[in-house]
């Protein structure tokens, strides 16, 4: 994952703080090295779907996932 600048674009970009979040997901401050912009970003654990409702495709030198069957809740 890379973060950018929300300022300036940048992808020189540092994390200054983490913390856990209630929830279990990770409040991370971040600070931009070129325009010294600073902002919070919130990470939240990832959802595990069946393989089966997954289709894997290549775009040029990259792999790539699209859902296609949504889960019931």
């Amino acid at each position: 994952m890379s973060a950018h600048c929300p300022e300036c674009n940048s992808i020189r970009v540092r994390v200054v703080v983490t913390a856990p979040a209630s929830n279990d997901s990770v409040v991370r401050r971040r600070k931009c090295l070129v325009c010294d912009h600073r902002w919070y970003t919130v990470q939240t654990p990832e959802q595990l779907l069946p393989q089966d409702q997954l289709q894997w495709f290549r775009v040029g030198n990259q792999n790539k996932v699209k859902v296609i069957a949504s889960q019931a809740a």
